[in-house]
């Protein structure tokens, strides 16, 4: 099992994410949450389970969706996967992945 690193910009993500869907109900924003880092957990046993992300077309740079959700993560050969930032499908993928 790979280890997962949360980058800060991913922490950051999720807390706009928890505030946002606070606004409405408190309950299915701590329900969201933890559902994306259920979801993000399954990349540490099956790291290329994800797909490519195809705005980079980079063979480690993934993603997992859930429901509107796009959990970016990058594999590397340490046995490392960087969870690298959360973003809703709707949104510009505006990041730099270097």
């Amino acid at each position: 099992m790979a280890k997962l690193i949360w980058s800060p910009d991913a922490l950051k993500d999720l807390e706009n994410l928890t505030e946002y869907i606070s606004l409405d109900s408190e309950e299915y924003a701590a329900i969201v949450v933890r559902r994306i880092f259920a979801t993000a957990e399954t990349v540490s046993v099956f790291p290329f389970s994800g797909r490519i992300v195809p705005e980079f077309e980079k063979e480690k740079v993934r993603e997992k969706l859930y429901k509107s959700y796009r959990i970016i993560y990058r594999t590397n050969d340490s046995g490392q996967i960087d969870i690298i930032r959360i973003f809703q499908q709707a949104q510009e993928l505006n990041m730099d992945i270097n």
